[in-house]
């Protein structure tokens, strides 16, 4: 059994493509096809792809904008955005318990980097023949990108029928361990393919044209004689030819995946449609609203999450951590921990601090993170043992927490955790909120070999230093080896002397 993604074909993968042109068929006369890209002009599309998995069918719905950045004869920048599709999934019959969820071979890949391009940005002829090319708007079930489903490329000729062929690839890629660098998949195969995509005039008028779309995404690799992964599938797409658009794509197909003695078939539909501007006037509105409901949801949980606790909240949230209870211990935590404003508690303080024996990482991390709001000068022993725990996460709360309570006895375990590269940032954080109690420790980063070391010091005393650092800095910022240790140190200079 493959246990595996398919995460899909791209243009990327693709290695020659060509166009067949046939005569006229259906008696329709042969007709020139031509995007016209507008610059300035912006499209949205309503997107619904029907994916029936067996046991249950998961429907996949968004609003993807076209926006045509730049329009030239050498080419013509589009963007498609807002490409993530929402995703619901309804069981045809309850699934019983203990039975593995269904095979899913090919999904989402996973998102981009941060800072990275979000979207897909195509520059194109007015053929619709890619350029160049940034991003990825891919879809589920070897779709391809979105952007293929919506700018299909255009014969030279006017013609009735034509085929668009390409040698491409399928990329496997793993969805268990190992991961690459950022959690990243990893790609554990890359399976040759060949896609055909074949189009007939069916209809013409001064407002349309509708064209068949018939088109076969199948391996080369065979089992049982037969392609180990084909996608096969037929539809109508309709352009509008005063915008020189696609305006709907009505298609049905069926991936089918091969494995051993195995044949998996999914039916998928995909339609979209070209929005009215009074759909999407109306869109807009809907989202407006929405936005308005979850400004105030939040607004009104941080206003909760700002009130101290009443007695009775009090009361309830002990006999819940005291009950032995899991799920009402888990919920009691993450009240305590929601909390905005730090009321140490000497009750609550013991209490938390009874479940840090023997607890799992989930209770410790939640009983942690109440500790920084609720926890006295007794929860400090435990929170520096945190400092020293297996787990990563434990760790990381810990340092959160002894900051946050400014807790004197994690200063100095606070500032060599500088040192680690993994903690630096949470430690960092930390002794910036202890303040001035911190500020002669950091001094001790001075000496460090490490420069991102030094560094980090630097950046802590721009925000917490006083003129007792300042003799310190600028021997830094004179003599330091290394340039942005003194770049650091010139900054924190003088945002101790704005202070002052």
């Amino acid at each position: 059994m493959i246990a595996h993604r398919i995460t899909g074909h791209s243009l990327a993968f693709a290695t020659f493509a060509w166009i067949t042109i046939s005569g006229i068929a259906n008696g329709v006369e042969p007709v020139t096809l031509r995007y016209k890209w507008e610059e300035g002009a912006t499209h949205h599309y309503r997107v619904t792809i029907v994916i029936d998995r067996g046991d249950e069918v998961e429907t996949k719905s968004g609003t993807p904008l076209l926006q045509v950045k730049k329009a030239g004869q050498d080419g013509s920048v589009v963007q498609f955005q807002q490409t993530s599709l929402g995703t619901s999934v309804k069981l045809k019959q309850q699934r019983q318990i203990g039975l593995r969820p269904p095979f899913r071979p090919p999904a989402i890949p996973a998102p981009p980097f941060p800072g990275s391009f979000v979207g897909h940005e195509l520059t194109l002829d007015d053929r619709g023949r890619v350029i160049s090319a940034r991003g990825e708007s891919q879809l589920p079930m070897l779709l391809g990108n979105l952007s293929q489903l919506l700018i299909e490329p255009m014969p030279a000729e006017a013609v009735t029928t034509w085929t668009d062929k390409q040698n491409t690839s399928i990329s496997i890629q793993s969805n268990t361990f190992p991961f690459s660098i950022r959690g990243r998949e990893v790609e554990q195969e890359r399976i040759n393919a060949e896609e055909s995509t074949t189009f007939t005039v069916e209809e013409v008028t001064p407002a349309r044209i509708v064209l068949k779309r018939e088109h076969t995404l199948q391996t080369i690799e065979t089992v049982g004689g037969e392609p180990r992964i084909a996608l096969t599938g037929t539809g109508t797409l309709t352009m509008d030819r005063q915008l020189g658009l696609p305006a709907k794509l009505d298609y049905t197909c069926k991936l089918v995946v091969r494995e051993e003695n195995v044949a998996r078939t999914y039916p998928i539909t995909v339609n979209y449609e070209l929005m009215t501007l009074e759909q999407v006037a109306e869109l807009k509105a809907k989202q407006a609203e929405m936005a308005a409901e979850r400004e105030a949801v939040v607004a009104k949980q941080a206003a909760e999450n700002a009130e101290p606790l009443t007695d009775e909240e009090r009361r309830a949230i002990i006999a819940d951590l005291q009950s032995g209870d899991r799920l009402k211990t888990r919920q009691a935590l993450d009240k305590l921990a929601a909390k905005t404003t730090s009321d140490p508690d000497g009750v609550l303080s013991a209490v938390l601090v009874g479940l840090m024996q023997g607890g799992d990482i989930f209770t410790k991390t939640g009983t942690i993170k109440a500790l920084a709001n609720y926890g006295t000068e007794d929860a400090v022993p435990v929170l520096l043992e945190g400092l020293d725990d297996s787990n990563f996460f434990v760790q990381t709360e810990s340092v959160k927490a002894l900051g946050r309570m400014r807790a004197e006895q994690a200063v100095d375990p606070l500032v060599a955790l500088l040192a680690e590269p993994r903690h630096r940032l949470a430690a960092s954080e930390a002794l910036k909120s202890m303040g001035a109690i911190a500020e002669e420790a950091v001094h001790d980063t001075f000496n460090s070999s490490d420069w991102t070391v030094r560094m980090e010091g630097c950046k802590v005393l721009q925000e917490i230093g006083t003129s007792e650092s300042l003799d310190s800095l600028r021997e830094l910022a004179r003599s330091d080896s290394n340039l942005s240790v003194k770049r650091y140190a010139e900054k924190a200079i003088e945002a101790i002397e704005k202070r002052q």
